[in-house]
């Protein structure tokens, strides 16, 4: 990964990413049945198949494949896709004076995540609880990720990820999909950009609504038991995961009882998670779900809680 120290945008180091790739041909074994192999020549033979339903991305600085895919795929690099997203971002209305910036892969390049941070873009919802505006751009060259750019808050208290459905600019689109600064894709990301932009200094008024919203931790827990925990089965459907729901608890405990306590639990819950999974990946599913959580009913119901209500002990 690569870190910069805070310059300009410029000057983010995007090299990381910078790395060679092209479609290849997949080979499969001729087996020893077939009438074209020879026991006499002790070499084991392949034949190609067709281009039109197959091939590989493959990494040619270190040829290893990255992903397979049909016959209609056309390759784009990350470096073309990343940066007309940062071209539009240095376009858009939001001051990327002093932005620093990581860039990281994964699994010997098949994903890829990029952030931006914008110090200059702030909201402070409580005295000293500071969210920072910041652009993070995921890819993959296996299929697993699509092209995705997200413009959130980063909450800098301990550093999570506010997902906020207002002002969070979330655009998915192909990894083939490349942008072209000239045609209506780059316009409609500019429009976006400059839309997040300004839901994200007008929700602070909101937030400091949260943080003078008192709530109750048993009501915190249930709307935790239905939304982020939740873990349904085929005979369980009101099933829960304690692991999830102790983990989304803990960080309650750990803060202020009221709506904003409740928020940055769940978003503490999904950018620090303890797994031993690929922390890359539950991140960015844990994300998606805190998305989900504030459309849903049992979080509005939450968030709505009566400003005289008792905190519990």
């Amino acid at each position: 990964m690569n870190y910069m120290t805070p310059t300009s945008i410029e000057d983010i180091d995007l090299s990381a990413m910078d790395f060679p790739v092209e479609l290849q041909e997949i080979f499969t074994k001729i087996p020893n049945s077939h009438p074209s192999w020879s026991p006499l020549s002790g070499v084991q033979t392949y034949t190609a198949v067709s281009r039109d339903r197959a091939q590989a991305v493959v990494r040619t600085d270190t040829n290893e494949v990255l992903g397979v895919h049909g016959g209609r795929y056309a390759i784009r690099s990350y470096s073309d896709n990343a940066g007309r997203m940062i071209e539009a971002l240095k376009e858009s209305d939001i001051d990327v004076t002093g932005a620093t910036g990581k860039v990281q892969v994964f699994e010997g390049g098949r994903k890829l995540k990029a952030e931006i941070i914008l110090p200059n873009e702030i909201i402070e919802p409580a005295i000293g609880d500071i969210t920072q505006l910041r652009f993070r751009l995921y890819d993959s060259y296996d299929g697993s990720y699509a092209s995705q750019n997200v413009l959130e808050g980063m909450r800098l208290w301990c550093l999570n990820g506010c997902t906020s459905p207002d002002f969070s600019l979330k655009s998915y689109q192909k990894h083939t999909k490349q942008i072209n600064s000239s045609d209506a894709e780059m316009s409609k990301t500019l429009t976006k950009m400059n839309t997040a932009l300004i839901a994200f200094h007008e929700r602070e008024a909101e937030f400091r609504r949260w943080c003078d919203t008192s709530v109750q931790r048993f009501a915190v827990q249930d709307m935790f038991e239905r939304t982020l925990a939740h873990a349904p089965t085929r005979t369980k459907p009101d099933a829960v995961s304690e692991p999830s729901l102790n983990a989304l608890m803990k960080n309650f405990d750990d803060e202020p009882r009221t709506v904003w306590g409740a928020y940055n639990a769940a978003t503490a819950w999904s950018s620090h998670p303890d797994t031993k999974g690929k922390v890359y990946n539950v991140e960015r599913t844990r994300e998606t779900k805190v998305a989900s959580m504030l459309r849903d009913k049992h979080w509005l119901e939450l968030e709505g809680a009566n400003n005289e209500v008792m905190i519990a002990s």
